[in-house]
């Protein structure tokens, strides 16, 4: 092996160098553990062991990293070269005072690595947290369905009935209909569904002969709540399109802006940083207003990071849909944005969002298999009132993300800090 190698343009490096990037992933440091062979993306830097403690010259050169990225003198490929990396002036203390600094360090690091872990494992737990709340809302398990809320006032209603039928004798007796008691209003998501079918039956108008919305694939799917009804997501929306991929959209400076997956924020929020747009000229977005966004509407990304949700708000409508998402508007508001986005953002949607995934070498939906989709429905009442539950608990739990995020940026600085005092004589 060592004859091939003597062959070749590589060289082995014997256990205890340090291993510096300097090419592709620019200033990363590590340890050789045994002798070895590397890319022409690494320099290995091989050192006296009587002179230099090994750990010492590998945080000491992991500190340099920023000094690397501001002498990378790269192109399309950031690099530094051999003589670049010697010229970088590196601390060299006697070889005890160098075991000093390193204990030290450890020691700093290894109290900050068990913070960092706490920061994880709550972060870990607040994903499982949004999780469990989001299944939970799904379910049908957050908040009291309307079904259950009906069956609470049974005793009220059988009283009403009672008052009502007083009132209606009172009422034949003065030939007079002046005062009439409704029963309180209950529509069950079956109901409901008939209620967005016929409404768009009516107000549909288009040619031809009205063509009725696909009914969802329903196969092996678990029993929904009481009261909640199984629609497709063309049941329920006005549209679900996506811009036609073989119309180019030029890359303009101004004009209607691109909504793209990239553009699709945690929290179901659609990124208003324009600099970070690309335009489209109006009488060409003009040619497609089915992709063009308004109010309420909700874009998802369907073709690589597949399933990404945002809610169109003031500043975003008017933006078109790339190729690379879709546009759908619901049949607001009977069906509200914030349920949608919960149904799709919760486990279970997005293990079904990824059935209709079409896997070829970009994963992509096509939207004419997501309309089939199945969609639960429960009453318009307990869509708001599930929607009021997971904006509250989600709210807590953004912030408490927000800290430990907060926190851990502040740890990697922390980190930083150690090392500069370490190699600036302030640790030890």
């Amino acid at each position: 092996m060592r004859d091939s190698i003597k062959a070749s343009a590589t060289n082995l490096v014997p256990a205890g160098s340090a291993i510096i990037v300097t090419r592709v992933g620019l200033g990363k440091v590590g340890l050789a553990e045994q002798d070895l062979c590397f890319s022409q993306d690494s320099h290995a830097l091989i050192f006296d062991p009587k002179r230099f403690d090994s750990k010492f010259v590998v945080l000491q050169m992991g500190q340099l990293v920023s000094v690397f990225k501001h002498i990378s003198r790269g192109t399309t490929i950031s690099g530094v070269t051999k003589k670049q990396l010697l010229s970088v002036e590196f601390l060299a203390p006697s070889l005890p005072e160098q075991r000093r600094i390193v204990a030290e360090i450890e020691k700093q690091f290894t109290r900050l690595e068990a913070g960092v872990a706490a920061l994880r494992r709550v972060q870990a737990n607040l994903k499982r947290y949004r999780a469990a709340v989001l299944k939970a809302a799904c379910e049908g398990e957050l908040v009291p369905t309307e079904a259950e809320l009906r069956r609470t006032a049974d005793y009220a209603d059988s009283t009403d009935k009672k008052f009502r039928k007083s009132v209606s004798s009172a009422q034949s007796a003065v030939k007079t209909s002046a005062f009439s008691l409704q029963p309180s209003a209950f529509e069950s998501g079956a109901a409901l569904l008939a209620r967005i079918l016929t409404e768009r039956r009516q107000n549909w108008q288009g040619r031809g002969q009205y063509k009725e919305p696909a009914a969802p694939d329903t196969p092996n799917l678990p029993p929904l709540p009481e009261g909640w009804a199984r629609a497709s997501i063309e049941q329920v929306t006005h549209t679900v399109y996506r811009y036609p991929t073989f119309f180019g959209m030029e890359h303009l400076s101004n004009g209607v802006p691109v909504i793209r997956g990239e553009h699709l924020l945690p929290g179901n929020r659609i990124s208003t940083d324009w600099s970070d747009y690309w335009f489209v000229a109006p009488d060409v977005s003009a040619k497609f207003p089915k992709t063009v966004v308004g109010f309420g509407d909700i874009v998802m990304s369907v073709r690589g990071s597949v399933g990404k949700l945002g809610i169109v708000n003031e500043e975003i409508t008017g933006a078109q849909v790339s190729p690379n998402c879709i546009r759908i508007a619901l049949v607001h508001p009977l069906v509200l944005p914030k349920w949608f986005v919960a149904v799709f953002g919760s486990s279970a949607g997005v293990a079904r969002v990824k059935e209709d995934v079409n896997q070829t070498t970009i994963e992509t939906i096509k939207s004419t298999v997501f309309i089939r989709t199945p969609f639960p429905l429960p009453p318009l009442a307990e869509q708001t009132r599930i929607v009021a539950e997971v904006e509250r608990r989600l709210s807590v739990v953004e912030e408490l993300e927000a800290v430990v995020s907060a926190n851990l940026q502040r740890a990697t600085r922390l980190r930083q800090s150690i090392l500069q005092k370490a190699f600036t004589g302030g640790l030890v």
